[in-house]
């Protein structure tokens, strides 16, 4: 969700934001399939709570590869999701559902800008992130290999040499 978040402050305080890093995240809203899942789990949480979504989200959310090979972050990243509330995946799933469209914010972006993608993400794929890369003038793109949409946890020390050299380049503020 924190690309959603960086999308809806940069609309408000464009002036206030020196840098932006969109992460496996997406401009478009859900089609109304994707809209309606979310509002499904939503349901699903509050009547049955955080175990039934796990199962149904975590294939979508981890790269084949982290599934196949790493069973102590699918391990971790399982654990994360039980603790969190049912309400709170609820209220999480639904204003993801009602979220604003971002594709007419990108082309105004006037600050650096690194756009990262697992190349296993299903959910925030790294076509639509190079498309949506493309149409931020000062955006750089970057894939992570054997990463699905939680690239940050699945490769973190690519993830983190990326996110410290995009930093480095960064122009000194004034």
């Amino acid at each position: 969700m924190g690309g959603y978040v960086a999308f809806a402050f940069y609309r408000r305080y464009p002036s206030a934001v020196h840098a932006l890093i969109l992460a496996d995240t997406r401009a478009q809203v859900d089609s109304e399939e994707g809209r309606q899942g979310r509002l499904e789990t939503a349901a699903l949480a509050e009547r049955e709570g955080a175990a039934p979504v796990v199962d149904r989200l975590l294939p979508k959310l981890l790269g084949d590869s982290t599934q196949r090979e790493k069973p102590e972050v699918v391990a971790q990243v399982r654990a994360m999701m039980l603790a969190a509330s049912p309400a709170g995946m609820a209220n999480a799933m639904r204003a993801m559902a009602a979220r604003t469209d971002s594709v007419e914010l990108l082309a105004r972006i006037q600050c650096p800008t690194l756009v990262l993608v697992g190349e296993e993400d299903k959910l925030s794929s790294p076509s639509e992130a190079e498309k949506m890369a493309g149409s931020i003038p000062q955006a750089r793109f970057q894939t992570i290999l054997g990463a699905g949409l939680l690239s940050s946890l699945e490769q973190p020390a690519r993830f983190n040499m990326l996110l410290e050299d995009f930093l480095s380049r960064l122009p000194a503020r004034s």
